[in-house]
């Protein structure tokens, strides 16, 4: 399944993205398959960590490369033979020219070209983007973009697009959209044969104020409607929030976006306005996302010290800690620090509990891990997905981009996430007909969520 949603460390079985308003990034690959992710369930974000964005063209492409003469020389011998490619690709093409039955599409021949380069690393989370692609991809990021507001999902095989969550107050609730709602048709076209991305890109997205008709049906009621939206900006919700029984807050965190950490601290003291004596942190399904964002939420809850460290393949890298209100970074150049706004040592003192599952992958991991590291919190729930690797996003002058996997990463005490994941502390798997579905159940159905109240009601 897909599902739509910004740049990261994401993982599994989730592909989320920004539907034009709704949530619906672009689609990553994640580990063992990305695009199938465990599952068949494509909900979104960006699969794998992603921990630093190349800004400029010349940085992406020459300056990135530049090494000593020797290593140039070395790199020359293990090169593409592109002459003998190019002569390949030009045979091909007059293959196609001769027999192809349908009218060729050159642009998108092109860009399946260098598609095909990353593909052939075998490494699902190092890729090339068009440039629509990663214009999708940075606004999934941000969380800000113009749509209806909603997170939708896709299943990979039938290629069903259901509506997963609405966003308060946005136009799809306003229209009266609803969650489990199908969508089959977008301003009269249908949609029930396209991916998701080309949904949420080609068709739910555009310039705000403008409307937009969404054919849907309701399976609760076996009705199909046609609701008419009208896009505005909306910034993703990343975080949800409620208290539970026993004064025990819950906080629910979909994705670590750029304003994942803000919305998260902003929760907490709304929940312990209302007198939340213990917390709940539900780490389900989230896939990922910027590795920065869910450092910089480890360093709201933990005490100082190491919070996760990465190497590449020199064994370099960067260690992530935190000390006196600061979340520092190490690295080859040095030191570099990053003003966080604690008002107090920075820790959460409350009894905790993370919940993680079969979905939870990436920057998801890292924090359970470190969380676990810590003692801070007993982790409930099942083993995680398994990514430890790290991406990164380089563009190119032309607007499209790729993203290549640069190094590992490792937590506090040197656990190793990649094709291992997180054990939890208390396993507990779902039952009945949410054993096998990638949707979480209600509450009250909802195995994993109640042995996390009973464990903090016990302390």
């Amino acid at each position: 399944m897909s599902s739509a949603s910004g740049i990261c460390c994401k993982s599994p079985c989730l592909r989320q993205k920004k539907l034009a308003g709704s949530y619906a990034p672009l689609s990553i690959k994640l580990q063992k398959g990305d695009y199938t992710v465990k599952k068949n369930f494509k909900m979104g974000m960006i699969a794998g960590i992603l921990v630093g964005v190349l800004v400029t063209a010349g940085i992406g492409s020459a300056a990135f490369f530049a090494t000593d003469g020797f290593t140039n020389l070395t790199r020359e011998k293990n090169r593409l033979d592109l002459m003998t490619i190019n002569k390949s690709i030009r045979e091909l093409e007059t293959m196609i020219d001769e027999n192809y039955l349908n009218k060729k599409d050159n642009q998108k021949l092109e860009q399946y070209i260098y598609k095909g380069l990353f593909a052939g690393l075998g490494d699902p989370y190092s890729e090339y983007y068009t440039a629509s692609e990663y214009k999708s991809l940075k606004t999934e990021t941000t969380g800000s973009y113009c749509g209806i507001g909603v997170r939708i999902v896709q299943d990979n095989q039938t290629l069903e697009t259901s509506v997963v969550e609405l966003f308060k107050n946005s136009p799809a609730v306003k229209a009266g959209m609803k969650e489990q709602d199908i969508i089959k048709g977008v301003d009269g076209v249908d949609v029930t044969t396209m991916d998701l991305d080309s949904i949420v890109n080609d068709h739910i997205i555009g310039k705000e104020g403008t409307k937009v008709k969404i054919k849907i049906y309701r399976p609760t009621t076996k009705d199909t409607l046609t609701l008419e939206i009208t896009r505005r900006q909306v910034e993703a919700e990343y975080i949800k929030s409620e208290m539970l029984e026993n004064k025990t807050g819950y906080i629910s965190v979909s994705s670590f976006a750029v304003a994942t950490t803000k919305q998260f601290t902003t929760a907490v003291e709304n929940l312990k306005k209302e007198g939340a004596k213990s917390l709940i942190i539900d780490l389900r399904n989230n896939p990922g996302g910027v590795l920065n964002s869910a450092v910089d939420m480890l360093a709201s809850i933990l005490p100082d010290g190491k919070l996760v460290y990465t190497k590449d393949k020199n064994g370099k890298g960067e260690e992530y800690y935190s000390k006196d209100g600061q979340i520092r970074y190490k690295s080859n150049d040095g030191y570099r620090d990053k003003a966080y706004p604690k008002k107090d040592s920075g820790q959460l003192n409350l009894p905790m509990v993370v919940l993680i599952n079969q979905n939870s992958a990436s920057a998801s991991e890292v924090f359970a891990q470190s969380m676990k590291d810590y003692k801070w919190a007993t982790i409930i729930g099942t083993k995680s997905f398994g990514k430890g690797i790290v991406q990164n996003l380089i563009p190119r002058a032309d607007g499209s981009a790729v993203k290549l996997t640069v190094s590992s990463y490792f937590t506090k005490n040197g656990n190793v996430i990649q094709d291992k994941g997180v054990t939890p502390d208390i396993e507990i798997k779902q039952s009945g007909k949410w054993k096998r579905s990638t949707l979480l159940p209600p509450h009250d159905e909802d195995r994993q969520l109640q042995r996390a109240i009973k464990e903090l009601k016990d302390k």
